[in-house]
């Protein structure tokens, strides 16, 4: 990482990036793919990468900010989905498993303290479930179709 001037985003990153969110992390030996992984590997910090995703798209639709913000999400999906996996399997530590979706994908420990064991009306459960982690289960379950119809 440079001190001094800003790394400037282009191209090379952007394919990295992809490269990464495709696998990159499995070929150098990681257990789940992470940010922090990534940002060592664009030679950047994971602030930049931060502040690289609060550019402006400048080239339409499928400009490669867009590919790069694509690639982040399909990092922190696997990244859930490998988690949630292995968590359940009992491959990973359940502290670590529970921090990591905690502090990354929006899961929260709750207690109920307000309805006395009384159902809940309907809908709250779903209203109370994060939009990241309702793509994760998603794309857990579009993963799990391909598998099973191969």
């Amino acid at each position: 990482m440079r001190d001094g001037a800003p790394t400037k985003f282009s191209e090379d990153k952007i394919k990295i990036a992809e490269d990464y969110s495709l696998g990159g992390w499995e070929v150098e030996g990681f257990v789940t793919p992470t940010i922090e992984h990534l940002a060592f590997n664009l030679e950047v910090s994971v602030k930049t990468i931060y502040e690289w995703l609060k550019q402006e798209d400048q080239d339409g639709e499928y400009s490669g900010m867009d590919r790069f913000r694509k690639s982040l999400e399909k990092i922190k999906q696997k990244q859930a989905i490998i988690i949630i996996n292995k968590g359940l399997k009992g491959d990973f530590n359940p502290v670590l498993s529970k921090l990591i979706l905690s502090s990354n994908h929006g899961y929260k420990d709750r207690s109920d303290t307000t309805s006395d064991d009384k159902p809940l009306a309907p809908g709250v459960s779903d209203v109370a479930m994060s939009e990241g982690v309702k793509k994760a289960i998603e794309a857990y379950e579009e993963e799990m179709r391909k598998v099973l119809t191969k």
